[in-house]
């Protein structure tokens, strides 16, 4: 559940805000896809049709960076670590506390997600994700990269 969203748009001169409205709309309701994939253990992002669009949303030049794990990793590195933590902790999810958009007029943009993840009774792990997005040629939004601080290594 969300308790608040916001949006910052920075550029030299800004786009409409409509067009910030849509993007933020789009790139939160993809973000929130790939999360409750991962609450789900859909690691191969076809239970749903949000699930479905976000991952075909996932740039090939993707690469992720965690706090807590040596490396760049890319989706597939990602998605392996994600699995393996699954299978380590079955009950592990992301229970979202806060999302913000950062759109950027020249094709970029950034969804802030803060999130707790209940590991332990009355344990709760915190994290910071960060999913970048940028415009591609033909104004598809692309998943290019993550990076997380805090949580689990996963192993």
């Amino acid at each position: 559940m969300t308790k608040s969203s916001s949006t910052t748009t920075t550029s030299h001169s800004s786009p409409s805000s409509a067009e910030i409205d849509n993007t933020t709309n789009e790139l939160k309701t993809l973000t929130l896809a790939s999360l409750g994939a991962f609450n789900t253990k859909d690691f191969t992002y076809t239970a749903t049709t949000a699930a479905r669009d976000f991952e075909s949303r996932i740039s090939p030049n993707f690469t992720a960076e965690l706090e807590r794990v040596d490396g760049v990793l890319s989706w597939a590195d990602l998605i392996d670590l994600w699995r393996r933590l699954a299978d380590s902790m079955p009950d592990a999810r992301f229970e979202v506390e806060n999302v913000d958009v950062d759109v950027f007029e020249y094709g970029r943009a950034s969804v802030f997600v803060e999130t707790r993840s209940p590991v332990k009774e009355r344990v709760r792990l915190g994290h910071m994700m960060v999913f970048k997005w940028v415009r591609d040629r033909e104004g598809v939004w692309r998943h290019c990269g993550f990076t997380s601080i805090g949580g689990s290594r996963g192993d």
